[in-house]
């Protein structure tokens, strides 16, 4: 969606709108970067020679309206170097510039909509701020007062894991080398370490290997 789309949308909402066109289609009457200010029009107002903002086969313009269909309601949009855009409907007619870089447009402010007493405003500004969390449904820890400290867990557990820290003890720390420090394995779950009995010999075996060795 370009700026124009943006800027279309919100007026036909009923806001007025300040922003800044580029282009030279309509110099000498809007240069390019000029800020205007174009606010909801009444279409019952409409005259030839205003400049509106208004859409033609899907494209939106900030053009003259240079002929009128009553009948039909139905207006001419152009630019101001003779070039027609095309028909449009009544209900595709947006707004009316009123100000071009603070020079009123003659006339234009009269053919207001009735309900365009909004203020101006810029594209993209005027959005209303985040919803900002309340205390009880911070994330932060210290704000939720439904889980259970570590000095009331561990009162209430005294040696069994604290729920609040299931990894942890309820401050029982182990010293080195005592056996609750150290690695354990669960029966069963890893096989008893496999030997080569080849490899490893008894005591009487020994021994009587001595022995021959010292008859000989």
């Amino acid at each position: 969606m370009g700026m124009l789309d943006a800027v279309a949308s919100r007026v036909n909402a009923g806001a007025t709108v300040e922003f800044r066109p580029s282009g030279s289609s309509m110099v000498p009457l809007i240069r390019s970067r000029q800020q205007v200010r174009v606010a909801p029009v009444g279409l019952a107002k409409l005259e030839v020679g205003d400049i509106v903002l208004a859409c033609v086969a899907g494209t939106i313009y900030l053009h003259l309206v240079s002929a009128m269909d009553p009948a039909r309601q139905r207006v001419q949009i152009s630019n101001n170097k003779g070039r027609v855009n095309g028909w449009t409907s009544h209900d595709r007619v947006f707004g009316i510039c009123l100000t071009v870089d603070g020079a009123a447009r003659p006339g234009a402010e009269r053919k207001l909509r009735a309900s365009a007493a909004a203020p101006a405003a810029s594209p993209g500004r005027g959005k209303s701020p985040a919803p900002t969390r309340s205390d009880s449904t911070s994330r932060h820890r210290g704000t939720r007062t439904s889980r259970p400290t570590r000095d009331t867990c561990c009162a209430q557990t005294k040696a069994r894991p604290c729920p609040s820290r299931p990894r942890k003890s309820c401050g029982i720390s182990a010293q080195a080398g005592s056996p609750s420090s150290r690695i354990r394995r669960r029966p069963g779950r890893y096989p008893p370490p496999r030997t080569d009995p080849g490899s490893v010999s008894s005591p009487s075996t020994t021994a009587a290997a001595s022995t021959a060795r010292g008859n000989q």
